[in-house]
């Protein structure tokens, strides 16, 4: 019998790996058992939509047969965080009610302007804008007294629309050589301009270039069980500033993804057969009393038994 030379530990291991063997587990496990397949990939939405209200909590919120809804309530002020999922910048263009969020005209991402936002930025888009400085506040209301109410079509209330366009792919210039300057944009795309405003992060947020969101697109509420009973109000003007910035859509006529989401009063989601709980919270008022707040007694605080009152 001829001398064998062992083989290194190490090496051995690589080869049970090069082989397809699993250290430790039987080697049928390695492969599954028979017919198995892997799990189709987890597909990512462009975009993540959500509302929240005025201290950054996240609003109750139910998907329900394929659809998002929220329960608001009226005269509370909300706003609409928006998240970009890919390593793409890309613009957002964003309706309530059937009005776009930037210039207050019927939604139409065809013609209306949006928020730009880097790769795996977030934005919190908390009004109407009124200008580069300011936007009326999100309030939630009745729909007559909705912005979209008082614009005569508050048969759009209730529905919040985000339209995403991927921006033009860039061109990078060759080494040692300058670009003319009128080649630096595609003639049939001229480039338009965008507001951004930084945001938590270090995401970007900006109205940008033509989008469609609202009516014309054909996003509107679930009116088949009940009319909705909650609008957004065209509320007071809050310091949101922004800059204008350039972006030209890979495609401007056809957004890459659209999404939706639906809100009312918890009465009517509850009309539409909508499963949404609502937790019971404890309204804090400013300014309650001398000693009422902080620092005031368990007694002071919550409500105490009547005279005579006895356990049972």
């Amino acid at each position: 019998m001829g001398h064998r030379r062992a083989v290194p530990f190490a090496l051995l291991l690589a080869l049970c790996g090069f082989a397809g063997v699993t250290v430790g587990e039987p080697v049928a496990r390695a492969h599954g058992p028979q017919g198995w397949r892997p799990p189709p990939p987890v597909v990512m939405p462009a975009v993540s939509v959500s509302l929240q209200s005025a201290h950054g909590h996240a609003l109750p919120t139910v998907h329900h047969r394929g659809q998002t809804f929220v329960a608001g309530d009226r005269g509370d002020r909300y706003e609409i965080r928006v998240t970009n999922n890919s390593s793409d910048r890309i613009e957002v263009v964003v309706s309530v009610d059937g009005r776009d969020a930037v210039s207050g005209k019927l939604g139409d991402f065809t013609t209306q302007r949006g928020y730009v936002l880097e790769p795996f930025g977030t934005v919190v888009i908390d009004g109407f804008r009124t200008s580069l400085q300011q936007v009326a506040a999100f309030r939630f209301s009745s729909v007559e007294d909705s912005f979209t109410g008082r614009l005569g079509t508050p048969q759009h209330a209730g529905v919040i629309g985000v339209a995403v366009f991927k921006e033009q792919p860039r061109r990078v210039a060759r080494p040692h050589a300058v670009a003319p300057a009128s080649k630096s944009q595609p003639k049939s795309q001229p480039k338009s301009k965008k507001a951004d405003r930084a945001a938590p992060g270090g995401a970007t947020q900006a109205p940008s270039t033509p989008g469609r969101t609202g009516s014309r697109s054909g996003w509107s509420p679930p009116r088949d069980e009940a009319a909705n009973e909650l609008g957004t109000e065209f509320g007071e003007q809050r310091s949101s500033a922004v800059r204008e910035v350039s972006f030209t859509r890979a495609n401007a006529r056809r957004p890459d993804f659209t999404t939706q989401l639906f809100y009312d009063s918890a009465r009517g989601l509850a009309a539409r057969g909508v499963p949404i709980e609502i937790e019971p919270v404890i309204v804090h008022r400013p300014h309650p009393g001398p000693d009422a707040w902080p620092g005031a007694s368990e007694r002071e605080r919550f409500a105490q038994p009547p005279p005579g009152w006895r356990p049972r």
